[in-house]
């Protein structure tokens, strides 16, 4: 809510990287989808309705951020445009891989025979959601929809506080999938904490991964555009 013309990144990325080690400490799948799974996807509804919203009602106010450096000659057009559609493909594939955490949360399942059938409601469910969006999102929104929230606005802080809620969750599936299964292959055996309890060694194997993750997201430099 502080805003991000506000709050730099590297502190911005403390706050995250802590809060998100705190929700990685649900170490199971079934709990994550108990809890913070139905507050993920609530907060993650509540952006995409601002989003569709602003995208339909006040596109005048709308500034891509994809479109600033766009070139103006005219010859480069069909290129770009078709660079453009091989980034958005890329894009939702990259968003649809979340199917890489079916394996851990299978390995759960009371019954794991109705893991095919789930799989397919799944992305039957997430496609048909990416279609909805796509159609609702009007004829010409932003190549980025969150930019399609008003800048500097009480709904742009909201709808990135939800976003970072949702966000915050995601990072937690993502990190107790490779969490659990680097312990079950060698975590548990590293002599240091062979004997220690199954909750210590996870706040160990969990901070370790919340501190890489923030020393990736950093040594990465924000470059400005040419």
């Amino acid at each position: 809510l502080v805003g991000e013309d506000v709050l730099c990144i590297p502190t911005a990325g403390i706050v995250a990287s802590t809060l998100m080690f705190a929700v990685s400490q649900l170490r199971t799948m079934a709990r994550l989808g108990r809890s913070a799974s139905i507050i993920s996807l609530t907060a993650l509804g509540v952006v995409v309705a601002q989003c569709l919203y602003f995208s339909n009602h006040h596109p005048a106010g709308i500034i891509d951020s994809a479109q600033e450096h766009v070139p103006n000659d005219d010859g480069g057009n069909e290129n770009m445009n078709l660079l453009r559609q091989f980034s958005a493909m890329g894009s939702i594939g990259f968003a649809v891989g979340s199917q890489k955490l079916f394996l851990n949360i299978r390995h759960e399942f009371a019954e794991r025979s109705k893991a095919p059938q789930s799989l397919a409601v799944a992305l039957t469910g997430f496609g048909s959601l990416y279609v909805f969006i796509a159609l609702a999102a009007g004829k010409n929104p932003p190549s980025f929809l969150f930019d399609a929230v008003p800048a500097h606005t009480v709904h742009r802080r909201l709808a990135g506080f939800f976003l970072w809620v949702h966000v915050v969750v995601s990072y937690a599936i993502n990190s107790q999938a490779i969490c659990a299964s680097m312990d079950r292959i060698f975590f548990y055996q590293w002599q240091p904490v062979r004997h220690w309890p199954d909750h210590r060694r996870w706040m160990l194997l969990t901070g370790i991964m919340a501190a890489t993750a923030f020393f990736v997201a950093n040594a990465i430099p924000f470059l400005p555009g040419p």
